[in-house]
Protein backbone atom coordinates (compact mmCIF):
# COMPACT_ATOMS: atom_id res chain seq x y z
CA UNK A 1 0.00 0.00 0.00
CA UNK A 2 1.61 2.92 -1.08
CA UNK A 3 -1.35 5.93 -0.18
CA UNK A 4 -1.10 4.74 3.32
CA UNK A 5 2.03 7.00 5.29
CA UNK A 6 4.89 4.65 5.94
CA UNK A 7 4.66 5.71 9.77
CA UNK A 8 1.04 4.35 10.09
CA UNK A 9 1.93 1.06 7.64
CA UNK A 10 4.80 -0.81 6.69
CA UNK A 11 6.33 -3.51 5.73
CA UNK A 12 9.27 -5.66 6.43
CA UNK A 13 11.05 -9.27 6.53
CA UNK A 14 9.90 -10.12 3.15
CA UNK A 15 10.50 -14.63 3.09
CA UNK A 16 9.31 -17.52 0.52
CA UNK A 17 10.34 -21.10 -0.06
CA UNK A 18 9.63 -23.80 -1.40
CA UNK A 19 8.63 -26.91 -0.41
CA UNK A 20 10.40 -30.07 -0.31
CA UNK A 21 7.37 -31.97 -0.60
CA UNK A 22 6.39 -32.24 -4.30
CA UNK A 23 4.86 -34.36 -7.06
CA UNK A 24 6.76 -35.25 -10.33
CA UNK A 25 5.46 -35.68 -13.28
CA UNK A 26 6.99 -38.05 -16.24
CA UNK A 27 6.41 -37.41 -19.61
CA UNK A 28 7.25 -39.41 -22.50
CA UNK A 29 10.64 -37.61 -23.53
CA UNK A 30 12.69 -40.18 -25.92
CA UNK A 31 15.75 -37.09 -25.25
CA UNK A 32 15.75 -37.20 -21.91
CA UNK A 33 13.59 -39.92 -20.02
CA UNK A 34 14.91 -39.85 -16.58
CA UNK A 35 13.85 -36.55 -15.94
CA UNK A 36 10.80 -35.95 -14.36
CA UNK A 37 9.36 -32.07 -14.00
CA UNK A 38 8.99 -31.62 -10.45
CA UNK A 39 6.01 -29.08 -9.50
CA UNK A 40 7.03 -26.75 -7.37
CA UNK A 41 4.53 -24.81 -4.48
CA UNK A 42 5.53 -22.78 -2.04
CA UNK A 43 4.77 -20.34 0.43
CA UNK A 44 5.66 -16.50 1.53
CA UNK A 45 5.26 -14.29 4.19
CA UNK A 46 5.59 -10.07 5.12
CA UNK A 47 5.48 -8.77 8.50
CA UNK A 48 3.44 -5.80 8.91
CA UNK A 49 4.05 -2.82 11.28
CA UNK A 50 0.96 -0.31 12.29
CA UNK A 51 2.14 3.20 13.93
CA UNK A 52 5.82 1.60 14.37
CA UNK A 53 4.76 -1.40 16.12
CA UNK A 54 5.00 -4.45 14.90
CA UNK A 55 1.45 -6.34 14.23
CA UNK A 56 1.01 -8.86 11.85
CA UNK A 57 2.97 -11.44 9.98
CA UNK A 58 1.05 -12.29 6.54
CA UNK A 59 1.75 -15.70 4.81
CA UNK A 60 0.53 -16.63 1.36
CA UNK A 61 0.71 -20.13 0.18
CA UNK A 62 -0.61 -22.71 -2.61
CA UNK A 63 -0.71 -26.58 -1.95
CA UNK A 64 -0.28 -29.23 -4.08
CA UNK A 65 -3.62 -30.06 -5.84
CA UNK A 66 -3.25 -33.34 -7.21
CA UNK A 67 -1.86 -35.34 -4.17
CA UNK A 68 -2.95 -35.19 -0.62
CA UNK A 69 -0.21 -37.02 0.72
CA UNK A 70 2.08 -34.35 -0.70
CA UNK A 71 -0.24 -31.70 0.28
CA UNK A 72 -0.59 -32.95 3.82
CA UNK A 73 3.65 -32.96 3.76
CA UNK A 74 3.36 -29.18 2.70
CA UNK A 75 0.97 -28.36 5.19
CA UNK A 76 3.54 -30.25 8.03
CA UNK A 77 6.24 -27.93 6.74
CA UNK A 78 4.63 -25.10 6.84
CA UNK A 79 3.80 -24.86 10.04
CA UNK A 80 7.23 -26.20 11.39
CA UNK A 81 8.58 -22.67 9.35
CA UNK A 82 10.62 -21.13 11.70
CA UNK A 83 9.29 -18.16 10.38
CA UNK A 84 5.53 -19.68 11.64
CA UNK A 85 7.33 -19.26 15.06
CA UNK A 86 6.24 -16.02 15.99
CA UNK A 87 4.72 -13.62 18.75
CA UNK A 88 2.85 -11.54 16.74
CA UNK A 89 -0.73 -12.44 15.33
CA UNK A 90 -0.74 -14.15 12.08
CA UNK A 91 -2.39 -14.07 8.81
CA UNK A 92 -2.60 -16.94 6.74
CA UNK A 93 -4.43 -16.93 3.13
CA UNK A 94 -4.05 -19.15 0.31
CA UNK A 95 -5.22 -22.61 -1.74
CA UNK A 96 -5.00 -24.82 0.64
CA UNK A 97 -6.85 -27.55 -1.87
CA UNK A 98 -7.93 -28.91 1.58
CA UNK A 99 -11.75 -28.75 2.34
CA UNK A 100 -12.08 -29.45 6.21
CA UNK A 101 -15.79 -30.97 5.08
CA UNK A 102 -14.53 -33.75 3.35
CA UNK A 103 -12.89 -37.01 4.45
CA UNK A 104 -9.19 -37.38 5.17
CA UNK A 105 -6.90 -37.95 3.30
CA UNK A 106 -8.77 -34.90 1.28
CA UNK A 107 -9.28 -32.43 4.44
CA UNK A 108 -5.51 -33.47 6.17
CA UNK A 109 -3.52 -29.89 4.77
CA UNK A 110 -6.55 -28.15 6.62
CA UNK A 111 -6.45 -30.16 9.36
CA UNK A 112 -3.31 -29.78 10.26
CA UNK A 113 -3.40 -26.18 9.54
CA UNK A 114 -6.24 -25.78 12.32
CA UNK A 115 -4.50 -28.06 14.65
CA UNK A 116 -1.52 -25.55 15.01
CA UNK A 117 -3.76 -22.72 16.33
CA UNK A 118 -5.07 -21.36 12.62
CA UNK A 119 -8.76 -20.92 12.88
CA UNK A 120 -11.33 -19.68 10.17
CA UNK A 121 -12.37 -16.32 9.59
CA UNK A 122 -16.26 -17.24 9.38
CA UNK A 123 -16.58 -17.74 5.92
CA UNK A 124 -18.14 -21.31 5.09
CA UNK A 125 -18.71 -20.57 1.72
CA UNK A 126 -17.96 -23.04 -1.03
CA UNK A 127 -14.68 -21.07 -3.11
CA UNK A 128 -14.20 -23.69 -6.10
CA UNK A 129 -14.55 -24.46 -8.89
CA UNK A 130 -15.36 -22.54 -12.66
CA UNK A 131 -15.47 -24.49 -15.34
CA UNK A 132 -11.94 -25.34 -16.51
CA UNK A 133 -12.81 -22.72 -19.99
CA UNK A 134 -14.24 -20.38 -17.06
CA UNK A 135 -17.47 -20.23 -19.37
CA UNK A 136 -19.38 -21.12 -17.06
CA UNK A 137 -22.65 -19.07 -16.84
CA UNK A 138 -23.08 -18.76 -12.80
CA UNK A 139 -21.07 -20.42 -10.25
CA UNK A 140 -21.64 -23.86 -9.09
CA UNK A 141 -18.76 -24.33 -6.33
CA UNK A 142 -19.00 -27.78 -4.65
CA UNK A 143 -15.53 -27.35 -2.30
CA UNK A 144 -14.35 -25.09 0.19
CA UNK A 145 -10.38 -24.94 -0.45
CA UNK A 146 -9.36 -21.36 -0.31
CA UNK A 147 -8.72 -20.14 2.94
CA UNK A 148 -8.21 -17.08 5.50
CA UNK A 149 -6.88 -17.92 8.75
CA UNK A 150 -5.79 -16.57 11.26
CA UNK A 151 -3.73 -17.42 15.12
CA UNK A 152 -3.86 -15.97 17.90
CA UNK A 153 -6.22 -13.21 18.99
CA UNK A 154 -7.39 -11.65 15.58
CA UNK A 155 -11.01 -13.52 15.59
CA UNK A 156 -13.90 -10.59 15.01
CA UNK A 157 -10.69 -8.19 13.38
CA UNK A 158 -10.23 -10.29 10.34
CA UNK A 159 -13.40 -11.23 8.03
CA UNK A 160 -13.77 -12.82 4.54
CA UNK A 161 -16.02 -13.06 1.73
CA UNK A 162 -16.27 -15.04 -1.34
CA UNK A 163 -15.92 -12.55 -5.00
CA UNK A 164 -16.18 -14.41 -8.04
CA UNK A 165 -18.99 -16.54 -7.38
CA UNK A 166 -20.98 -14.36 -10.02
CA UNK A 167 -21.39 -14.93 -13.72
Amino acid sequence: RTDIPKFLFKTSNPQSGNYSNAVSVQFPNPLDPPNPIVVKRGWTSIDVSILGIPAIRFFNTHLEAFSAAARAGQALELMALPAMNTNRAEVLVGDLNSDPTEASPESDAYNIVAGAGFAETGNTADTCCHAADLLNPTAAFTQRIDHILTRPGLNGFVSADVIGDDA
